[in-house]
């Protein structure tokens, strides 16, 4: 197959996007942030109505509506000190992934690569379970998307949840 060469890179607010989605891709986050957001509404109605102040939802509701602005600043700092924000070139051959930045050079075989995921804007090639290389959708020209799917393919072992 032939190698698959992509350049990236990656902005503040797709970086924002990407770690939103990354949060909120399960369904025990959406529905711990809907019960949040509940328990503050129900708090805030019950004091309203001079009833008993449920402090202990309160302070969830606000816990959880406080998870995303946090998130917000993590991200900017995360994003400004750390390697996200460079011009990446990813290769993509039969038997290895190559990593080129500015400051950095990395290759690594299919067998460590965790799981690749596709979204409607991005490509995710995850290392671990938590921790993901972002590569945007439209730095891919022609049909390279489906010859990425197809070497995710002849590696049993990596994860494919590319559609």
């Amino acid at each position: 197959m032939p190698v698959i060469q992509v350049t990236t890179k990656l902005e503040f607010n797709d970086f924002l996007r990407v770690r939103y989605y990354m949060m909120y891709r399960t369904f025990s986050m959406k529905f711990f942030s809907l019960l949040g957001v509940l328990c503050l509404i129900l708090s805030i109605f019950q004091y309203w109505e001079g009833e008993s102040f449920n402090f202990i939802a309160f302070i969830f509701g606000v816990v959880m509506i406080l998870i995303p602005v946090l998130l917000y600043f993590v991200s900017k700092t995360a994003y400004q000190d750390t390697r996200i924000n460079e011009t990446m070139v990813y290769e993509f051959h039969d038997d290895v992934v190559k990593v080129q930045g500015e400051t950095f050079d990395a290759t690594f075989t299919w067998n460590k690569v965790y799981k690749v995921s596709e979204t409607k804007s991005w490509i995710l090639l995850w290392q671990t379970k938590y921790s993901a290389h972002i590569i945007l959708k439209k730095a891919f020209s022609g049909n390279e998307v489906n010859l990425l799917k197809k070497t995710v393919d002849n590696h049993k072992e990596v994860r494919n949840r590319m559609r």
